[in-house]
């Protein structure tokens, strides 16, 4: 071919069905790729299904329940169940134990009454309440009631109950000082101490659950920087058994049962039969002492207990949650065991909920200062 010809096909426009095919070429090939695309993308998705399916069909292999599968099983229940038994068995255990430390303490526990006023030392006159005409209280303007050591009114005479419980067969028994000997503790008692009288016992008697009369009691010590008190019999009597006092440190979280008479007489009532109370009063007022007495004959002193726990242990003072309150100074806290941890000696007022006793180390420690003489 010469050169002009081959000059003239380079410079001839391209047809139309050239680039038609051209076209249809390049399309077929992006569509391939982009199917390869999706193929690879396909294979490799399956693959992972098949995977899976593989982990599940190990999975579920795995979790096939065998006899050996089986014995295990039932071993772990088996444990779980006893685990649970052992629980309710303690839980069990721990009521029986309180009901027995209930019934095996109450014959032991001690309902007191005592009194006592206020006598000139020099001459040994009584004070007494001042009466006017008519035979009233005279009163001061602050509302207290006018004494005098002279006249015939009624002599002066505080009233109280406490709780004591039996801690020897030879009719030793403890209680709080501030049982045993209250003035030293009242705050009004003792502004009439500075005043220059002389605290005068009037009467101070115990009733033991099932006997029908009081018994005159004696103090034989107090503590020496403890509110505790022992107090003995002064006519011999048979005694139920004695509380052993333990030796042993309680521990926080530790249940304790707590026995006494808390409320003094009003509560007795309040727990007695209706009938029996309002027989008691159909006649009139009944005075202090012939409730007690009346109490006794009915077969209703008995203790009150509650059930608590210990929160706080100290040397000087045991603090647990078990309710309480005036009249149930003086009897004894115990363990599950049946022993004396304390002696129930105060109520935190300002932080309800919580009481104070004295521990036991304390107990043994004024015991053990007895003499001869005095614990026989």
């Amino acid at each position: 071919m010469s050169q002009p010809e081959r000059s003239r096909l380079q410079h001839r426009p391209l047809r139309p069905e050239l680039v038609v095919v051209i076209v249809i070429l390049t399309t077929g090939s992006v569509a391939l790729w982009l199917s390869n695309i999706r193929l690879n993308r396909a294979l490799r998705e399956e693959s992972a299904r098949l995977e899976g399916l593989a982990d599940l069909v190990e999975e579920a292999e795995q979790r096939s329940f065998s006899r050996a599968d089986f014995d295990v099983a039932r071993g772990e229940l088996e444990q779980v169940l006893t685990e649970t038994e052992l629980r309710v068995r303690t839980l069990e255990a721990a009521a029986d134990a309180r009901e027995r430390v209930i019934a095996r303490a109450s014959e032991s526990i001690i309902f007191v009454q005592g009194s006592y006023g206020f006598v000139e030392p020099e001459s040994g006159r009584p004070l007494r309440h001042f009466y006017g005409r008519g035979g009233r209280p005279l009163r001061l303007p602050d509302g207290m009631t006018m004494v005098t050591t002279g006249g015939d009114g009624p002599i002066v005479q505080i009233l109280y109950t406490g709780t004591a419980f039996v801690i020897s067969g030879d009719g030793l028994m403890m209680t709080n000082h501030h049982v045993a000997e209250p003035w030293e503790f009242e705050e009004n008692a003792q502004f009439t101490l500075r005043a220059g009288f002389a605290a005068d016992r009037r009467r101070l008697v115990g009733f033991l659950p099932g006997l029908e009369e009081p018994i005159d009691l004696e103090i034989v010590a107090t503590g020496d920087g403890a509110d505790l008190a022992v107090l003995r019999f002064v006519t011999p009597t048979a005694l139920p058994p004695a509380l052993e006092i333990s030796d042993e440190v309680p521990h926080p979280g530790d249940e304790v049962v707590v026995m006494g008479y808390p409320a003094g007489v009003e509560a007795l009532l309040a727990r007695a039969d209706p009938n029996f109370a309002e027989g008691l009063l159909a006649s009139g007022p009944v005075s202090f002492w012939d409730v007690g007495r009346a109490l006794a004959v009915g077969g209703y002193i008995r203790p009150l207990s509650t059930q608590g726990i210990i929160g706080q242990v100290t040397d000087a003072m045991i603090v647990y949650d078990a309710g309480t309150t005036r009249g149930g100074s003086g009897g004894p806290v115990l363990g599950l065991d049946g022993k004396v941890l304390a002696v129930n000696s105060a109520v935190l007022s300002r932080f309800a909920g919580s009481n104070l006793g004295v521990p036991a180390a304390a107990v043994r420690r004024l015991l053990a200062s007895l003499g001869p003489s005095e614990s026989r």
